[in-house]
């Protein structure tokens, strides 16, 4: 209690101190004293003689400068910007209706035809770039003042319009203050604002220039941006910073250029596709010219790979470039690859995704995803991901050519990876095992056997993990059952011939079948049970029970749901159609147009988990068993009686 109460007291003192200091600054700070003393910090707002100097001496340096100075408090304008901005957030009620009557003062002193008229650079046009800079510091405060519709009708919009030499301190200063409000530029003054804008961005002043690329940034990094609204001055705002990126003499002002067209490209997707030979006109000359040049090269190859992602198999166009960018770009042990390989595998992605069928140069770079795994695990979801596009765009083709890498590849990474990369390693795996189950195991020999011992290790290996590599030796029994089995026997004869590896990996099946959530794997699971009953193998005799009641419990939980949602309103001698998509992580439905959608399309309609039935596969295993006579008809017969029933409803 009496702890609680020193609290309490404690508390109390703060609050009296906190009221107390309150109580003073009001005193001292009064509305008319703080007036006086914002109207002291406006007057450093405006640009100085030294400042002019410096912008009429090289205005593409003067903006750079001034850019940077923004944020340090290292001379007199940027602690008066920084004193302003706290002034009117810790005393708003009393300072934000005098800074805009000061403003409003400002423009009627000045307005746009006075500017297109003056002959020098009057003193009321610098007030008046000092009164647009302070209120584009503080728009958080000065938000329910401004009308931003009006300004640009009545003030900046003519401003930006002009051409006179006075005007230019207005035209930068306009807008970069639209750059900070542009959450309330109205969407109907947008159209012939990005018109503006991409004349501007080839105004004569750099500074300006610069200026109209921030201003479009934010336009086109705004919530409220529509890509129809901007689709009519795309081409020009395009053409105007290829030209801008050509005439730029620093690297800083070409980071901008690109970083503003990254974003256009990214904004404005398939849209894009009008403008892909006239971006691809410049982007080669950069390259080349600016070796040594990391950050400036890694917008290269990030404008290109939102190139790549918005013209889908037209940038078939592009490999001329970049091809020999990859190559340079996506080597791990490059140069420069610290700085750019994340992003030049992104792009490299892409390019895969994106190629049409039977493009093989792309894949000569393979052997850069091996090394990527042996340096790093960090990048092994994009590694797996770029490998899986090579296996679907080559198939048979690129397990032959790099079987060697291939190989090393995934058993490096089954043997050195934790559980969550092994989710992540399983799918290719899976993948090369559909494609051509025998080439791949060919290659695979020492991965699969390591990913056996996982899959058996209860104790040792994780549940999700099991999970992931149950579907694995899934996909190989339904693919390739002879070849599953041949293998397992001879592993077993190879760890002293005491483990019935079939017979293990069947109860492995049946135990983990309940955690699987997929319905397509699921399903996977079922016709590879059904596959193995069809060897009549004695050692799937021996788990018949356990099979047939697993079997039965998949296609009750999926096929016989869908067959009776089916049945609605059909005929009933309509023929059921199997070629359902289970999952969306089975590759039928994808989410985009890419060349790759269509070969994982392709691939699936063909899989026998969509066009196999679980029910007409038990059918054929009966009729097998029956033909066979002998282990497998005596199996059958001794059926205990549950699972004998739940047989005649799956075979009936």
């Amino acid at each position: 209690g009496g702890g609680a109460g020193g609290g309490s007291v404690e508390l109390l003192r703060r609050q009296e101190l906190y009221m107390g200091v309150r109580r003073v600054f009001a005193e001292h700070f009064t509305p008319a004293r703080l007036q006086q003393l914002e109207s002291s910090v406006l007057a450093h707002l405006r640009l100085s003689t030294d400042e002019l100097s410096a912008w009429e001496c090289d205005a593409e340096q003067f903006y750079h400068e001034q850019e940077m100075a923004g944020g340090v408090c290292d001379n007199v304008r940027s602690c008066a910007e920084a004193l302003h901005c706290a002034l009117l957030s810790a005393y708003q009620e009393e300072l934000g209706g005098f800074v805009m009557t000061l403003f409003q003062q400002a423009c009627a002193q000045c307005p746009p035809a006075a500017v297109e008229a003056a002959a020098g650079l009057e003193d009321r046009v610098l007030a008046k770039e000092a009164l647009y800079n302070a209120v584009a510091l503080a728009e958080n405060d000065l938000h329910e003042y401004l009308d931003v519709a009006q300004l640009l009708r009545d003030h900046v919009g003519p401003e930006l319009q002009g051409r006179s030499a006075a005007g230019c301190v207005l035209r930068r200063r306009g807008l970069l203050l639209l750059g900070n409000w542009v959450g309330k530029v109205p969407n109907a003054s947008r159209p012939g604002l990005y018109s503006m804008l991409a004349g501007l961005i080839r105004d004569a002043d750099a500074a300006v220039r610069l200026s109209a690329c921030s201003c479009l940034r934010s336009l086109v990094d705004d919530w409220n941006f529509d890509e129809a609204q901007f689709e009519p001055a795309m081409g020009a705002a395009l053409e105007a910073l290829v030209g801008f990126l050509k005439a730029a003499e620093q690297h800083d002002t070409q980071l901008q250029v690109f970083n503003v067209t990254c974003l256009i490209v990214q904004r404005m997707g398939n849209r894009i596709g009008p403008c892909f030979d006239g971006l691809l006109s410049v982007l080669p000359a950069i390259w080349d010219e600016n070796q040594g040049h990391t950050l400036l090269r890694v917008q290269v190859v990030v404008v290109m790979h939102r190139l790549v992602s918005a013209v889908g198999a037209d940038s078939v166009r592009a490999h001329a470039f970049l091809l020999p960018m990859l190559q340079y770009a996506a080597n791990p042990e490059g140069p420069e690859a610290p700085g750019m390989f994340e992003d030049a595998m992104l792009l490299w992605h892409a390019v895969l995704r994106n190629s049409p069928n039977g493009c093989e140069q792309v894949l000569g770079f393979f052997p850069y995803a091996l090394k990527h795994v042996e340096s790093s695990t960090e990048h092994l979801p994009l590694v797996m991901q770029i490998v899986q596009s090579h296996v679907l765009l080559s198939g048979a083709g690129f397990l032959q050519r790099f079987r060697a890498e291939f190989s090393s590849l995934i058993l490096h990474a089954v043997t050195s990876v934790n559980e969550k990369g092994l989710t992540v390693v399983v799918p290719v795996m899976e993948l090369v095992l559909q494609v051509d189950a025998r080439l791949a195991v060919e290659g695979l020999e020492q991965a699969l056997q390591q990913a056996l011992k996982l899959l058996l290790d209860e104790d040792g290996t994780g549940y999700l993990a099991q999970l992931a590599l149950l579907n694995v030796f899934s996909r190989w029994c339904l693919q390739d059952r002879e070849g599953l089995f041949g293998s397992l026997h001879r592993w077993g004869i190879g760890s002293g011939g005491t483990v019935d590896l079939i017979a293990a990996l069947l109860a492995v099946f049946s135990k983990l079948a309940g955690g699987v959530s997929s319905l397509s794997k699921q399903k996977m699971l079922a016709l590879a049970l059904c596959a193995a009953l069809e060897s009549c193998h004695p050692s799937v005799l021996g788990h018949l029970d356990g099979v047939l009641r697993t079997v039965h419990a998949i296609w009750t939980s999926g096929e016989k749901r869908l067959d009776e949602s089916l049945q609605v309103g059909r005929e009933l001698n309509e023929p059921l159609d199997y070629l359902v998509d289970y999952d969306l992580d089975a590759g039928g439905a994808a989410s985009s147009e890419s060349q790759e959608s269509q070969r994982q399309s392709a691939l699936w309609k063909v899989d026998p988990v969509n066009v196999m039935s679980i029910s007409a596969t038990v059918k054929q295993c009966v009729q097998v068993a029956e033909a066979s006579g002998g282990a497998a008809t005596a199996a059958f017969a001794g059926l205990q009686p549950p699972t004998l029933a739940a047989l005649r409803e799956l075979a009936a």
